[in-house]
C-alpha cells in the first residue's frame, strides 16, 4: 500500500511538473462529489488515478486544478515538482556529486563534446539518477 502511494505520488507530481505554468482550471464536478460522499478516500483516490490515465493537453489545467484542489484537502501535493522529485534519500556528499557531474556535462555541452556528455548522463542513470533537461537547465530526479 506505501508503495501505491509512493507511485500515485510521483505520477501526480509528474504530471504537475508538465503543467507548471499552466493557467488555473476549473475543478472536476466528480471530484467534488467524491469528496462531498463522507469524504470517500478510496474513490478520491481511484478518480485521480484515472484523471492522470486519461490526461491530454485539452484538460490539463482542469486536471492540474483539481490534483490541487484535492491535495489541499488530503494535505498532499504541496511540493514543488522540482522538490518532489530530488527527494530521497540521497547523501550531502552524492547531492554534491551529481551537481558536479551536470556542471562538467553543461561545459561538454557547451564545447560540443555530446559522447562526454551522454557518458555523464549514462553513469548517472546507471546510478538510478534520470536527468532532464528543459530550457532553464538541467534537472535530475531519483529513479529508485
Amino acid at each position: 500500500m506505501l508503495k501505491q502511494s509512493k507511485v500515485l505520488l510521483d505520477k501526480v507530481y509528474d504530471f504537475l511538473n508538465t503543467c507548471e505554468d499552466e493557467p488555473e482550471g476549473e475543478i472536476d464536478k466528480s471530484l467534488i462529489e467524491n469528496f462531498s460522499n463522507d469524504l470517500d478516500i478510496p474513490k478520491v483516490l481511484t478518480f485521480i488515478n484515472e484523471l492522470l490515465k486519461n490526461r491530454n493537453s485539452s484538460n490539463a489545467r482542469t486536471i492540474k486544478q483539481s490534483l490541487l484542489f484535492a491535495g489541499g484537502i488530503l494535505g498532499v501535493f504541496n511540493k514543488k515538482p522540482s522538490e518532489w522529485n530530488k527527494q530521497t534519500e540521497i547523501s550531502d556528499i552524492e547531492l554534491a556529486e551529481i551537481e558536479k557531474l551536470i556542471n562538467e556535462r553543461k561545459i561538454f555541452k557547451e564545447n560540443k563534446d555530446f559522447s562526454s556528455a551522454d557518458a555523464i548522463r549514462d553513469s548517472l542513470l546507471e546510478k538510478g539518477i534520470e536527468l532532464i533537461d528543459n530550457e532553464d537547465g538541467t534537472t535530475w530526479k531519483s529513479k529508485n
